[in-house]
C-alpha cells in the first residue's frame, strides 16, 4: 500500500510538472522536460510495463495533427468573413488548423483572437474539430453551447480571400464520413483524408512552418499519462471523482467541466483531453451528459488555437470573449447538465 501512494504520488507531482510547464509549450525544448520525467516515472515507479492500449488515441491525435498541417499547406479556401470562416474552418479543419490557416490573414490581434475562439466554439460539435471531440466524441446537447460560443467572440471584418476549394470539399466529405462510421475507424480516415491534402500542397509544404512545439508536447504529454496510469494516479483520481458523484451528482458535473478548462488552459486540449480518455475508457463509466461536459470545458479552456493565431499581438483582447464563453459553459452545465 505504501509503495503504491508513493508511486501514485510521484505520478501527481509529475502531472503538476506538465500543468506548470503548460503556458510555455509552444517551445519544443521544454516538452522534453516531462517527456523524460515520464520515462523516469515508468522505469522507476511503475510496477507495469507501458500499457500499449493508449497508442490508439495518441495516433489519432497525430494523424489529426498531421491532416491540419497538410490542409493548411494546400490553402484550403474559406470565406472573406471573419466570423463565418471561423465557423467553417473549426467544423471541417478543426480549430488548432483553422487558426493556423487564418491567423495570418487577419488584420489585427484581436481579430486574430476572436478568430480562434469562434472556431473554438463551433469545432465542439465537429466530429474533427478539436482533440476533445475527437477522442471522446460529441453530442447533440453541445450545439446549444456552441451557438453563443460563437456569438460571444463573433469577429468584424474580412480577411484576405483565396484559396483552394477542392481542399474544402476533401474536408467536407471527411467530415461527412466520420460522421456515420464507427469510431475506431477514425484514424484510417483521418490517413485517408491526408492523401489527396499531401497532394494538392506538396510544392508549398517546404516553406509551411510546423508547429513543432505543441506535436512534441502532445508526444511527451501522451507519454507522461500513459506512466502516471501505471503508477495508479489515475485509478485515484477515478475513486475520487465516482465517490463525488454518487454524493452530489450536480457540483461534480461543474466540477469536471471547471477541471477540463483549468486543465486545457494550462496544459493543451489535447493533453487533457488523453487524461479525459483514459480515465473515462479504463476507471469511470460515467453517462453521457458527464462526458458531453467534459469535452465542452476542454473544447473552451484550451488556448492552443489563440497562442497559434496571435502571433505576437498583445493578450488583452483574448480575457472579455474567453470569460463569456466560460460563463456560457457554466449556464450550459446548469441546464444541460
Amino acid at each position: 500500500m505504501e509503495e503504491f501512494a508513493r508511486n501514485a504520488s510521484i505520478g501527481g507531482g509529475l502531472l503538476g510538472l506538465l500543468a506548470v510547464l503548460g503556458p510555455w509549450r509552444r517551445f519544443a525544448p521544454l516538452a522534453v522536460v516531462p517527456a523524460l520525467a515520464a520515462v523516469g516515472c515508468a522505469v522507476g515507479f511503475a510496477w507495469a510495463p507501458v500499457d500499449p492500449a493508449a497508442s490508439p488515441n495518441v495516433l489519432t491525435l497525430v494523424l489529426w495533427l498531421v491532416l491540419g498541417l497538410l490542409a493548411r499547406a494546400a490553402n484550403v479556401w474559406l470565406p472573406r468573413q471573419a466570423g463565418v470562416a471561423a465557423v467553417v474552418g473549426g467544423l471541417l479543419l478543426g480549430d488548432l488548423a483553422t487558426a493556423l490557416l487564418l491567423g495570418p490573414r487577419c488584420k489585427d490581434g484581436e481579430t486574430a483572437i476572436r478568430v480562434a475562439l469562434v472556431a473554438s466554439g463551433a469545432a465542439i460539435v465537429s466530429p474533427i474539430g478539436t482533440p476533445a471531440t475527437l477522442i471522446l466524441g460529441t453530442s447533440p446537447a453541445l450545439v446549444a453551447l456552441a451557438v453563443p460560443l460563437v456569438l460571444v467572440a463573433w469577429p468584424r471584418g474580412e480577411l484576405d480571400g483565396g484559396g483552394n476549394k477542392t481542399a474544402l470539399g476533401v474536408l467536407t466529405g471527411l467530415v461527412g464520413l466520420m460522421l456515420f462510421l464507427p469510431a475506431d475507424t477514425t484514424p484510417w480516415v483521418l490517413l485517408g483524408g491526408c492523401v489527396p491534402l499531401l497532394g494538392m500542397g506538396l510544392r508549398s509544404l517546404r516553406t509551411t512552418p510546423v508547429p513543432w512545439g505543441p506535436l512534441a508536447w502532445v508526444l511527451g504529454a501522451a507519454v507522461l499519462l500513459t506512466s502516471v496510469d501505471h503508477a495508479g494516479t489515475l485509478n485515484e483520481a477515478a475513486i475520487g471523482i465516482e465517490w463525488l458523484f454518487g454524493i452530489a451528482p450536480a457540483a461534480t458535473r461543474y466540477g469536471l467541466f471547471g477541471v477540463a478548462a483549468l486543465s486545457a488552459a494550462v496544459a493543451g486540449e489535447g493533453a487533457g483531453s488523453l487524461a479525459a480518455a483514459d480515465l473515462l475508457s479504463t476507471f469511470l463509466e460515467l453517462g453521457p451528459a458527464p462526458r458531453a461536459a467534459l469535452v465542452a470545458g476542454l473544447g473552451i479552456g484550451g488556448l492552443g488555437p489563440v497562442l497559434l493565431a496571435r502571433g505576437d499581438h498583445a493578450w488583452k483582447p483574448l480575457w472579455r470573449p474567453w470569460l463569456l464563453q466560460l460563463g456560457a459553459g457554466v449556464i450550459w452545465v446548469a441546464v444541460f447538465g
